[in-house]
């Protein structure tokens, strides 16, 4: 984690690697139905969680009644990796083919067998892995294994854990396969 000074506030920058696991035997990137998505719809899904966690979206607007009173800029910025765990300059973007697609996020060996393909530390990076899941399933999260909160105080997953899945179709905004939302 990083931190940026502007004016008076201190902003957060936390560095993320995306691991696309994809089926694209060539190996090429990009593209309507391609798993192996390009870093542009990468960046544009990074774009989209800034906008919502500083609170400078579009649809602020839209928010709930409910919500308004504790709406606000959460001083936390995502952004691409540029150096990996062993200290060499990186985009922030892993590939590995599988021929294993799709997941099913409710098989414990499939989940272990898709984070298998690529983990950074989680207390130094956030782990985002993208690929196609089953059963019409968008994505899902572990909690940070040293989670300490009332009614998860037996609640461990291990460290290697953490992180989301996100399906490669809705990945991004309007950009290569999540044109169509």
């Amino acid at each position: 984690k990083r931190r940026k000074k502007t004016g008076s506030e201190t902003i957060y920058q936390i560095p993320v690697v995306v691991h696309i696991i994809h089926d694209n035997v060539d190996g090429n990137i990009g593209g309507s139905t391609n798993s192996n998505i390009s870093a542009e719809q990468i960046s544009s899904q990074l774009e989209v969680l800034n906008e919502d966690f500083r609170r400078t979206n579009a649809d602020t607007t839209n928010t709930s009644s409910i919500f308004v009173s504790v709406a606000a800029d959460t001083y936390i910025e995502f952004c691409l990796a540029s150096v990996n765990p062993n200290g060499e300059f990186t985009n922030g973007i892993t590939r590995h083919y599988s021929e294993d697609l799709p997941f099913n996020p409710n098989q414990l060996l499939d989940n272990n067998r898709l984070k298998s393909f690529g983990y950074w530390p989680a207390d130094q990076y956030l782990n985002i892995w993208v690929t196609e899941l089953k059963n019409d399933i968008l994505g899902y999260a572990t909690f940070p294994s040293d989670i300490n909160m009332n009614g998860l105080n037996n609640y461990y997953t291990p460290l290697s854990d953490d992180g989301v899945v996100i399906d490669f179709r809705v990945f991004g905004k309007q950009i290569g396969t999540a044109n169509q939302f």
